[in-house]
């Protein structure tokens, strides 16, 4: 994520899961994705749907 621009929990609680899949999924495919990726598969939008979601959580967690 921090590769995409997505640097904290915060900026990932309030990306849209679709907008950010298509930032992710062209970098997931590029030499350096695939470097950080290895042998794991590529993110899909239940993933990175999850992804928002724990980060909205977390931070809501935190808060309270």
């Amino acid at each position: 994520l921090v590769a995409c621009g997505i640097t904290t929990p915060e900026e990932l609680a309030r990306q849209n899961p679709a907008s950010l899949l298509a930032v992710v999924e062209p970098f997931s495919n590029t030499k350096e994705g695939e470097r950080i990726i290895r042998t794991g598969r590529k993110p899909d939008l239940a993933e990175v749907t999850e992804w928002v979601q724990w980060a909205a959580n977390a931070r809501a967690f935190k808060a309270a």
